[in-house]
């Protein structure tokens, strides 16, 4: 295999771009998939192969504050999370660490680019497996970290934002029956069931 064909099978990350110029002829321009960087230089030539590769290692060694895994650290060292109940912190732990283990190494170019929502999505329906509740649980807790990030200023964007919710509560345990408002009437007082009556 010649070095060039070699070159086309290792970028599997390049995307191309077809644009149509005003004389009626196209230029083509290439972007890195993940990073969304431009990729300078001729196609093939060697200043586009070291565009290339630095668009590369960005995406593969995103550098220690530019990862979602140090988002979620200072997420848990802010005042944001420190205001939570006690309760709610113990709820959102095995969430956090569940963040971390998948996309620790993520970096923020991605986790806050729309191309993101796929793998929202998919981290929820896994869980909903188990849960659907819980499945909504862990979007909620990540986009809080992402809220956290763009009042931060380390991204602009929050992808988990308009995930859909899985988890439809029961209203027939929000509908109080006959025998409901009959046991309510002997120990409520007369204001709280006048209230009661008028919110039926």
């Amino acid at each position: 295999m010649s070095n060039g064909n070699r070159n086309m099978v290792e970028l599997r990350h390049l995307h191309t771009v077809r644009r149509k110029l005003a004389d009626g002829s196209y230029r083509t321009h290439y972007y890195h998939r993940r990073t969304k960087k431009r990729i300078e230089g001729e196609f093939g030539s060697p200043e586009f192969l070291v565009s290339y590769a630095q668009a590369e290692k960005i995406s593969r060694e995103p550098d220690e504050g530019r990862s979602l895994g140090n988002l979620l650290h200072r997420y848990r060292q802010s005042v944001e999370y420190a205001q939570l109940s006690n309760a709610t912190r113990r709820n959102y732990e095995p969430i956090l660490a569940t963040l971390r283990s998948r996309w620790s190494q993520l970096p923020l170019s991605i986790a806050s680019d729309d191309s993101f929502k796929k793998g929202i999505r998919d981290l929820r329906d896994e869980v909903a497996k188990r849960s659907l509740r819980q499945a909504d649980y862990h979007v909620k807790v990540l986009s809080a970290v992402l809220s956290f990030g763009i009042e931060d200023g380390a991204i602009t964007h929050n992808p988990a934002r308009g995930i859909g919710k899985l988890y439809k509560a029961n209203r027939a345990d929000k509908i109080w029956l006959p025998e409901d408002v009959k046991a309510s009437e002997s120990v409520a007082s007369p204001e709280l069931m006048l209230g009661l009556q008028l919110g039926l």
